[in-house]
Formats: structure tokens, C-alpha cells, sequence
């Protein structure tokens, strides 16, 4: 029998929350490190609550240069030109999700973060991940 995919099995998927939704007025969040290794990516799901007056929400993945001890290593935005999945931009609708990614194929280190930006205002935001 041949073995399933994380794709087409539940059951091996992790599931965890990057940043927790919180009201926040324009700043910069940094998530959670999420370590892959062994799976084939992370799928990070924005969900946008609520914005006030001009606020937007924008969010990226980062990636270390030191998976095995992300604390001491050196965190980079992943390059949106060539991987546009891994980022999503500046949104000001309220009660959307929006996904962005990162697939191990793009790199050679399994340690990411979601980075979450709210501009202006304030807005209820978060970021939970999905490994495959």
C-alpha cells in the first residue's frame, strides 16, 4: 500500500497559532517559530477580524539561518518577487482570511515565522499555521 501525503492526511498535520488575535494599533508582530522539519512547508492562515478607521493589515514569512537554534539565528522576509505566495498585502476588509505559505522546496532551512503588520488605526488580527 503506497503512504499517504500530509495532503491527503489529516491526521499529519500540525496545527498551532502564530500570533494569537489581539488588538494592536500600528506596530509590527513577530510570530511564533514553527519548525517543519521532516514535513514539506507551512501554511499560515491571516484572519482579520476587525479595523478602525484607515487600518490595514499586511503580513510575510520570515525565514532562520540557524533552524537549529532560531533564538541566536538571524531572521530574513522571504522574497516575495520570486514566491509571491509568502506574503500577504496591506487588507482592510473585516472577517476575511487570507493564506500565505512556505514550501521547503524554496530553501534549505525549516525554521519560519509569520511577521503581521497592522498601518494606522488599530485592527484585531491573527495568524495561526498549518504544517504539512
Amino acid at each position: 500500500m503506497a503512504r499517504m501525503s500530509a495532503l491527503h492526511n489529516p491526521t499529519s498535520l500540525t496545527v498551532g497559532a502564530s500570533i494569537g488575535a489581539i488588538s494592536t494599533a500600528a506596530n509590527v508582530l513577530n510570530g511564533a517559530t514553527v519548525n517543519f522539519q521532516g514535513k514539506r512547508g507551512v501554511l499560515f492562515l491571516l484572519n482579520v477580524g476587525v479595523t478602525t478607521g484607515t487600518a490595514n493589515v499586511a503580513a510575510w514569512v520570515q525565514t532562520n539561518d540557524l533552524p537549529t537554534d532560531p533564538d541566536n539565528g538571524n531572521w530574513t522576509n522571504v522574497n516575495t518577487t520570486t514566491y509571491p505566495l509568502a506574503a500577504v498585502a496591506a487588507q482592510t476588509n473585516d472577517n476575511t482570511a487570507y493564506a500565505m505559505m512556505y514550501d521547503g522546496s524554496w530553501g534549505t532551512t525549516y525554521a519560519v515565522r509569520a511577521v503581521r503588520e497592522t498601518a494606522a488605526n488599530t485592527a484585531v488580527a491573527a495568524i495561526t499555521h498549518i504544517v504539512y
